[in-house]
C-alpha cells in the first residue's frame, strides 16, 4: 500500500479481513500521516486539524472503542479527506499560478505600452487644467 488514492472497497475489505488488521491499521495511519504532511506543508491550520482528528481516533482505538475493522474504516474516511484536500490544494495552487502568469503578462504589456499610455495621461491632464 503505497498511495492513498488507490483505496477502494476491495482493498479496504482485504485490510479489514487480514490476519493482522492491527498492523494494517498502523500502516494505513503512517501512510495518512505522510500524505497529510505532504498535502498540508504550507497550511499549519489544516495540518493541525487533520493531526488532531487522527490522534483522537487513535486514542479512541486505544480505549477499545473501535474494532480493528472499524478503525480501518475510520482511517479510510480520513485518508479520503486528506486526498481530496490535496486535490483542492492543487487546484488552488494551479489557479494561483495561472493568476500570477496573467499578472506578469499584464505587467509586461504595460511596460511595453508605457510610452503610449504615458502620453495619453499627459494629454488628458492638459485638457483638464
Amino acid at each position: 500500500m503505497a498511495d492513498l488514492t488507490h483505496l477502494n472497497e476491495a482493498l479496504v475489505a482485504k485490510l479489514q479481513g487480514s490476519d493482522t488488521p492491527h498492523l494494517a491499521a498502523e500502516a494505513l495511519r503512517r501512510l495518512i500521516e505522510r500524505k497529510m504532511r505532504e498535502v498540508t506543508r504550507d497550511d499549519i491550520v489544516r495540518r493541525t486539524a487533520f493531526s488532531d482528528r487522527l490522534q483522537d481516533l487513535m486514542i479512541r482505538n486505544t480505549r477499545q472503542q473501535y474494532t480493528s475493522a472499524g478503525l480501518i474504516a475510520k482511517l479510510v474516511e480520513i485518508a479520503n479527506e486528506v486526498v481530496e484536500d490535496g486535490r483542492r490544494g492543487e487546484k488552488v495552487r494551479s489557479t494561483a499560478e495561472l493568476a500570477r502568469a496573467r499578472l506578469l503578462r499584464r505587467r509586461a504589456r504595460a511596460r511595453h505600452c508605457s510610452g503610449t499610455h504615458g502620453d495619453l495621461v499627459i494629454a488628458s491632464q492638459k485638457f483638464r487644467g
